[in-house]
């Protein structure tokens, strides 16, 4: 009598929790689907505005359209894995080529985000800090599309490894899909790689180039506030520096982007580095996983709530130009 009673708790326990789970997921998927199809929807509006309107082709706009295509591919990649994970497990379990190919997609496309950052940073450290002529050679046009494909084709090497035994992707059950298998000691380090080359981007090559930008800006606002005491009334503005108002702008948005990714994939982070060889906990990685993809998201508001010149344009390419 008390094995069928313990049997029935046990099975009403596990009911409940794939109850809980089963509405987990339901949220989850619910939460993502908003998330992306936003998201999409104000990148490829980003991306509209840039390729259309000669004001905004600058090499720093261009990189901002490239940084808005891969965002995009991040969040429709980002959909299709939690959608098959859901609703597709039997045919995760039975074509694992399918399934894989999904994750290889998705990071492919999160490590072409990660390393806009820096490059980014790099243009405005370049267009603060350096003449006009200086910077129209170091960002040619010709330039700017060689560093745009290597930014695409670079990260894939990274890629390479799980092939060569280093790191291993394969059929989760507990997922209902395909992810990075980090119970082994090879796929942790393998994903710490990953995380090394967010970390080493965003967390010290980005920062520093951004300090140096706004440092140069400080100093020479400085020195027009001391020669404009000097000479009271005259038009000292830093056109020797070689950037403008609407640089400045520019550099501002991108800072703001670029914080705003720290803050929603640090909570990634601290849960890897937290569960080291161990199962993460499904509804907290959830909310890291939302929270992480929501960056993609927020790229445009930001473009459009903190630029004037990029909203003007946004709202005469997009809104407008639709409605009128």
């Amino acid at each position: 009598m008390e094995d069928h009673t313990q049997s029935f708790r046990n099975s009403t326990v596990d009911g409940g929790s794939r109850r809980i789970d089963s509405y987990s997921a339901i949220i989850c998927v619910g939460a993502i689907f908003v998330v992306v199809t936003v998201g999409v929807l104000g990148n490829l509006l980003t991306v509209h505005t840039v390729a259309t309107s000669r004001k905004m082709h600058t090499s720093g706009n261009f990189l901002l359209m490239s940084l808005s295509l891969s965002d995009t591919c991040v969040l429709l990649f980002s959909l299709a894995v939690i959608l098959s994970r859901t609703l597709l497990e039997e045919i995760n379990r039975n074509n694992p080529v399918l399934c894989k190919m999904l994750i290889y997609l998705l990071l492919l496309s999160g490590l072409i985000s990660v390393n806009h950052l820096p490059v980014i940073a790099y243009n405005r450290y370049s267009i603060i800090t350096k003449n006009r002529v200086v910077y129209s050679r170091r960002w040619s046009k010709v330039r700017t599309i060689i560093i745009v494909f290597c930014l695409w084709m670079l990260p894939g090497s990274l890629l390479v490894m799980p092939s060569l035994g280093f790191g291993e992707i394969d059929f989760v059950p507990e997922l209902g899909g395909c992810a990075l298998v980090e119970t082994a000691l090879s796929g942790w380090w393998y994903t710490t790689l990953l995380i090394l080359n967010t970390v080493v981007s965003c967390g010290l090559i980005t920062p520093v180039y951004y300090v140096l930008t706004f440092k140069k800006i400080y100093h020479v606002k400085n020195r027009v506030r001391e020669a404009q005491s000097l000479q009271p009334g005259a038009d000292l503005r830093p056109v020797p520096t070689g950037f403008s108002k609407e640089e400045l702008a520019l550099t501002r948005m991108a800072l703001l982007a670029f914080c705003c990714f720290v803050v929603c994939w640090l909570p990634t982070f601290v849960l890897h580095l937290a569960t080291f060889k161990g199962i993460k906990p499904m509804t907290l990685a959830s909310m890291c996983r939302v929270l992480a993809i929501s960056s993609s998201t927020f790229n445009p508001f930001i473009y459009v709530g903190t630029n004037k010149n990029f909203r003007r344009e946004f709202g005469r390419k997009n809104i407008f130009r639709f409605t009128g």
